[in-house]
């Protein structure tokens, strides 16, 4: 999923979904939580199986530049994207209409309206996305976030393998340069120490491994001068 984030895009997060789902059967099959369980499906009206499934493949979240504020869009790699699609809407649909939402549609994209924004829900090459946004929807960015210079520069600073259980990347230098675009419009002033103790870092990756029986998780803070 990795080629279908663009280049732009400040924060990346992915992980194998197959982990995720057997987490959430034994979640689903102790007896403590099953009857809880069953009280959520009703209110919501989906399966809790069906919202399991959504997490059968790789499952990737990233977040790029946007205004009012940045776009956050989730990527599902599902075996059966139709069957995992619809689900994705009746729990979409659902959670719009207990917050008083508004649900539309445009052409292939389902969009739930909420008070302070929009969640899009739609299908392209093979994965469910949902995103504040409709630019996934529309072609994707010619540049991925794979080939750009400053994410592999983080991920070789960081040591991080080809191969991983789960990858987390953030350019902190473009999330310092945003936070402090949106303090100067809502007119909220930074204290120039704090500043200073922001101004010199540069990304942050964390990552899995499995070698055997034995897993292991590490997290780099890369800081310039």
């Amino acid at each position: 999923l990795l080629d279908r984030v663009p280049a732009d895009a400040w924060a990346f997060y992915t992980f194998r979904g197959d982990a995720a789902r057997q987490q959430f059967e034994r979640f689903r099959d102790n007896p403590l939580y099953s009857m809880g369980l069953r009280e959520v499906e009703r209110e919501l009206g989906v399966q809790f199986s069906d919202i399991v499934a959504l997490f059968e493949g790789e499952v990737a979240f990233y977040s790029r530049p946007g205004a009012p504020i940045p776009e956050l869009t989730l990527l599902l790699d599902a075996e059966n994207p139709e069957q995992a699609r619809a689900s994705a809407e009746r729990l979409l649909r659902s959670l719009a209409e207990r917050a008083g939402g508004e649900v539309t549609e445009d052409g292939d994209v389902t969009t739930a309206v909420f008070d302070e924004f929009a969640v899009n829900l739609g299908t392209t090459e093979g994965a469910v996305v949902l995103s504040t946004s409709k630019d996934p929807f529309s072609g994707g960015a010619e540049d991925s976030l794979g080939d750009s210079d400053r994410y592999k520069d983080a991920l070789a600073a960081a040591g991080a393998p080809d191969e991983y259980t789960g990858l987390a990347y953030v350019d902190l230098a473009e999330a310092v340069e945003l936070l402090l675009g949106y303090t100067a419009v809502a007119d909220e002033d930074v204290p120039a120490e704090v500043r200073r103790n922001l101004e010199p870092l540069r990304s942050l990756v964390a990552y899995g491994e499995e070698d055997g029986n034995i897993s292991s998780q590490l997290v780099f803070l890369e800081i310039g001068e």
